[in-house]
C-alpha cells in the first residue's frame, strides 16, 4: 500500500505531463496507422521482418505462441515488455541522458502505428472484430509505455529542477527522481502484466476462432 500511495502522489504531481504523454503517444500511434493505411510498404516490411526474426531471436516466445502454451506466452510477453520494452528501452537511457526515454517512447509509438495499421481492402466482421480487440491491446500495452515515459519525465525534471522535490543539489534531485521512477514502475508492472494476459489470450484463443 505504501508503494501505491507513492505512485499516486508522484502521478498527482505530474498529472498534466501524464495527460500530455498520452496525447503524444497515442496521437503518434494514430498517425503511424494512418500513414500505413495509405502506404502499405512500411507495414508490410515491418511484418515481414518480424516473421523472419522472431523465430530466430525469440524462439521461446515463438514456440509458446505457436504451440498454444498460454501461461508461458503470458510470462514471456510480460518479461519482454517490462524488462526490454520499458526498463532497457525507455528508462535506462533516461538515467544516462535525462528525458531521452520520452523520445524513444515516441519512436515506439510510430513503429506500433505502422505495424498495426489496418488493411482497408477487406472489412469483414472478423476483420472489424479483430481490429477492435487489437485496439484494446494497443491501449493497454501502450499505457504501460506511457507510464514509463512519465517516469522518464519525472526523473529528468527532478534532476533539472531539484528544488521541486526538496533536493539541495542536482545529484540529490537525480537520486530522488530515480526513486520516483521505480515507484511508478510498480504501476508499469501491473499494466503490462494485464496487457500480457490480454495479448496471449487474444493471439492463442481468440484469433484462431475469428479465422
Amino acid at each position: 500500500m505504501t508503494i501505491l500511495r507513492n505512485v499516486v502522489a508522484v502521478l498527482s504531481n505530474s498529472f498534466r505531463p501524464f495527460l500530455l504523454m498520452n496525447l503524444v503517444y497515442f496521437g503518434l500511434v494514430g498517425a503511424g496507422m494512418a500513414y500505413g493505411a495509405w502506404d502499405r510498404s512500411a507495414p508490410d516490411a515491418i511484418r515481414n521482418e518480424l516473421k523472419s526474426e522472431v523465430p530466430q531471436q525469440l524462439p521461446a516466445v515463438y514456440d509458446a505462441y505457436m504451440g498454444g502454451h498460454l501461461a508461458n506466452a503470458m510470462v514471456l510477453t510480460f518479461a519482454i515488455n517490462f524488462f526490454a520494452g520499458s526498463l532497457l528501452f525507455i528508462t535506462l537511457p533516461s538515467l544516462l541522458l535525462p528525458f531521452s526515454g520520452i523520445a524513444l517512447g515516441a519512436t515506439r509509438a510510430v513503429y506500433w502505428g505502422l505495424m498495426f495499421s489496418p488493411t482497408l481492402t477487406t472489412l469483414s466482421f472478423a476483420h472489424v472484430a479483430l481490429g477492435l480487440l487489437m485496439a484494446g491491446l494497443i491501449m493497454l500495452e501502450g499505457e504501460g509505455y506511457v507510464l514509463a515515459m512519465v517516469a522518464s519525465y519525472v526523473q529528468g525534471r527532478s534532476w533539472l529542477a531539484p528544488a521541486r522535490v526538496g533536493a539541495a543539489s542536482r545529484w540529490q534531485g537525480y537520486k530522488s527522481g530515480t526513486w520516483q521512477t521505480f515507484n511508478i514502475y510498480a504501476l508499469v508492472a501491473i499494466v503490462l502484466a494485464v496487457a500480457a494476459v490480454y495479448e496471449a489470450t487474444l493471439v492463442i484463443l481468440v484469433v484462431p476462432w475469428l479465422k
